[in-house]
Order: structure tokens, then sequence, then C-alpha cells
């Protein structure tokens, strides 16, 4: 291996209720067999064969299979589910999801967009307001943000964000 790029993401199976958390990566290095790389991965995580490989022959594929994974918000399941959420929060407060590591670490991951390229339209807390009270404004961005689903209001109440657990004393 010489170097590469992971994006962390994290789903909830709805059934188990477990989280998954998994890794999409661009690898840039010699040729693992997949047999290899999945026994590899079970002993490194002692329950799971599954992983994938493909060659990357267009870079601007591999970079767009990427941007899937930055971007991608937590899943509905997690967003309707307050004590999923809140330990979704906790857990990811200050951990890197999107990291370079070997020959690539280093290499900035972007730039910041120009001022000029951002509008702001208003708080989250005013365009809720507004799409209770039928805003056309509010009613045209909220399905844009929330892929056409209504947004999670768990029960109608805001709700402070969550807060880390204390540490447990130790005798």
């Amino acid at each position: 291996m010489v170097g590469g790029l992971a994006v962390v993401e994290l789903t909830l199976n709805p059934t188990t209720r477990l989280w998954h958390p998994h890794l999409h990566l661009i690898v840039e290095g010699s040729y693992v067999p997949k047999p290899l790389l999945s026994k590899t991965w079970h002993a490194l995580t002692g329950d799971s064969y599954i992983v994938d490989v493909k060659l990357v022959s267009d870079d601007s594929r591999a970079a767009a299979y990427l941007s899937k994974y930055v971007g991608k918000p937590l899943p509905q399941n997690v967003l309707r589910d307050p004590e999923r959420l809140d330990e979704a929060i906790v857990a990811l407060r200050g951990r890197r999801l999107i990291l370079t590591f070997g020959s690539w670490f280093g290499i900035p991951l972007g730039c910041k967009p120009p001022d000029e390229a951002w509008h702001i339209v208003c708080s989250l807390e005013k365009l809720l307001a507004d799409a209770r009270r039928g805003q056309a404004y509010a009613l045209e961005i909220l399905p844009a943000i929330c892929k056409g689903d209504s947004w999670p209001t768990h029960s109608g109440n805001p709700r402070s964000p969550p807060t880390a657990p204390s540490p447990t004393p130790t005798a």
C-alpha cells in the first residue's frame, strides 16, 4: 500500500438496531486478492468478511464515488429516533470521518468556497416555522434538504443538543 483516502459511513440496521460503521476507500498500491483482503478484514473486525475491490481506471469516477459519501447525512431512521440521534452526535463529535493516509497524508481535501458562493436564506428554526405556516419558499426548500420526507420534529418539540456522558468514576 502506498496511500489513499477513506470516508466513514454510519448506518443503523432497522431490524437489529445495531450500528453499522463502514469505510469507503480509494487505495493506491499493489492489488490485494479479494479472498485475502476478506480474511484479513475478518481478523481485524472479528465479525465481518464483507469487502469489495474494484480497479480504479477513471479518476473522475473515483472522485464521484467518494463524493457520494462525503456529503451523505445520517440515515432517516437515525434522524427520526431521538435516542439514536443523540448517541450518534455524541459518538461522532470531533471525529474525523474523512482522512488521508500513507503517501496521501497531508494532501488538502478541498478548499473553502468563496463567500459569494453562499446565500443565507434563514435559520433552520425559521425555515421550519415558515413551513408550518405554509410559506411557499419554505415548502420548496424543506423537501430538498430532507430528500422529500417531512423533517423529523421529534413530537414537534425542539430539543437541546445532546451532551457527552459524564466519565464514570473509577475506584
